[in-house]
């Protein structure tokens, strides 16, 4: 998470990413130390929200300003299946699977619930709701490379690669994404 912040920072604004890190990390602390579990939940719960009014916002700004054409799509060549795609494919999938096995998420919610109906539930929504995440953010690196906003030669990683579809759209965007 540390990663992704300072990569959004160092991207998007002229400042220093370590600035908005420190503070971040002070007030996360601040108010874990003050609220304990119930306020990590609480700060999750909000966290999910706003990641998907993002997502939301994205999808409908990128799905309205980005327009790759077919030649950028077929230039690009990440649609070209390889052996390297297949197995890079299943590595990820039991990555993030494993992954979230062992993410502090997970154990909170088998603590937080009241029972076995509640916790089944909060799995499944859980699972769908990391699912849905993960592979609307995921199609960010392929677009962004369709787009030409980034590309493997590029110094930005591929991690940061929908920041750099967010760095091409309005302000306004970028702001809210921050």
């Amino acid at each position: 998470e540390l990663t992704t912040i300072y990569g959004v920072f160092q991207l998007l604004t002229p400042l220093h990413p370590l600035t908005p890190m420190i503070i971040i990390c002070v007030i996360t602390t601040i108010y874990t130390a003050f609220g304990g579990v119930f306020a990590s939940l609480m700060t999750d719960a909000i966290q999910c929200v706003l990641i998907f009014v993002l997502i939301i916002i994205a999808v409908i700004t990128v799905g309205v300003s980005v327009r790759p054409s077919k030649e950028d799509i077929e230039r690009a060549g990440l649609v070209k299946p390889t052996k390297m795609g297949g197995e890079l494919f299943v590595i990820l999938t039991l990555a993030i699977a494993f992954s979230d096995m062992y993410h502090q998420g997970f154990w909170q919610r088998t603590f937080a619930s009241r029972n076995d109906h509640d916790l089944r539930w909060a799995t499944f929504f859980g699972f769908w709701l990391v699912f849905v995440v993960t592979a609307l953010v995921g199609m960010a690196g392929p677009l962004a490379a369709w787009a030409g906003t980034w590309s493997p030669d590029s110094d930005v990683p591929g991690s940061s690669a929908f920041f750099t579809i967010i760095a091409s759209m309005p302000g306004w965007v970028s702001g809210l994404t921050l």
